[in-house]
């Protein structure tokens, strides 16, 4: 059996047993929970179900009708461009792909740096 098929393989376990450990995990913290992960310990009267917010004063609703309908930060040129991951072939990162192209984007957006055009 070649070498790169084996670590493929002894890779492909490990990960399948640590899925099975998490799913086991989260299954023991639902059935102790409840299924409920948020804590409300202390903090009781903020439950949706028991808090109920105050209605909107007139300013707030004059102000939130000044908000815009939609926002995209893309249209306002703060976005990175997309990377092509699937040259030549599927790398099957897609997940660091797509944190690094938020991060990216979160930078910018933080720096206030606008794209700047290629043309």
């Amino acid at each position: 059996m070649p070498k790169a098929l084996l670590t493929i393989i002894i890779m492909t376990t490990i990960m399948f047993v640590v899925g099975l450990i998490v799913f086991s995990l989260t299954a023991q913290v639902q059935h102790v929970h409840g299924g409920c992960y948020r804590e409300f310990k202390n903090r009781e009267q903020f439950h949706p179900k028991v808090y109920k917010l105050p209605e909107l004063t007139s300013q707030q609703k004059h102000d939130i009708s000044k908000l815009p309908k939609t926002f995209d930060w893309c249209e306002q040129d703060m976005c990175v461009p997309s990377w092509n991951q699937h040259i030549p072939q599927y790398c099957g990162s897609c997940y660091v792909h797509g944190s690094l192209a938020s991060a990216s984007d979160r930078i910018k957006i933080m720096n206030k740096k606008v794209q700047q055009s290629m043309s």
